[in-house]
């Protein structure tokens, strides 16, 4: 049987069957790779707010099918991240100055507690030497100097936090909602100054 791309359904099913192996290769499903792909994009700015993700042409680009890439956006839209405009619509959401307040102050919350935690069974060396490289971003032209580095370190330090507050439903409530949406606003490429 032929579609109307002139591919039979036996070789688009074999390029759906290879694209799940590669993802199983790489210890990965589809649908998370088109997650990560489409998070970083949303967080690098690279996908600003208002762009629409049409499903098709995302999924080709990000070279899964179609189910895949609906697991991956409601995902993001658990987070917050894109809104269902119709149901064939959806687009990367904008964060306003009272979502950003909100965001914030709910991350400062968990996380005071998270702190506190941690400070009763955490590994201190582990945080003293978080503290060193947080400080040696200081010395080297602070954070804007190599942003990437830098949260790559807050994404360190957010492991080791959340190892040893050893709390699941704690370490669930700052997951991807918060600081997924934190990571979102903080990014060079969306404030105002990148």
């Amino acid at each position: 049987m032929y579609t109307p791309t002139g591919r039979s359904v036996a070789s688009r099913s074999l390029d759906h069957i290879n694209a799940y192996t590669e993802g199983v290769s790489h210890g990965k499903r589809a649908s998370d790779r088109a997650y990560a792909t489409l998070l970083d994009e949303i967080q690098s700015g690279s996908l600003a707010p208002g762009t629409v993700l049409g499903e098709a042409e995302q999924a080709a680009r990000l070279g899964v099918s179609r189910t895949p890439l609906r697991e991956a956006i409601a995902r993001l839209a658990s987070h917050g991240l894109v809104t269902q405009v119709s149901p064939r619509v959806t687009t990367v959401s904008g964060i306003d100055a009272d979502d950003i307040r909100a965001i914030f102050d709910v991350r400062r919350a968990l996380e005071e507690t998270a702190a506190r935690l941690a400070a009763r069974t955490a590994d201190r060396s582990v945080f003293d030497a978080l503290a060193e490289d947080f400080a040696a971003t200081q010395t080297s032209g602070g954070p804007a100097s190599d942003a990437d580095a830098y949260y790559r370190l807050i994404g360190r330090f957010d492991a080791e936090l959340d190892a040893a507050v050893d709390n699941d439903y704690l370490t669930s409530a700052l997951g991807p909602s918060v600081r997924t949406s934190c990571a979102s606003v903080a990014s060079p490429a969306t404030s105002p100054s990148g």
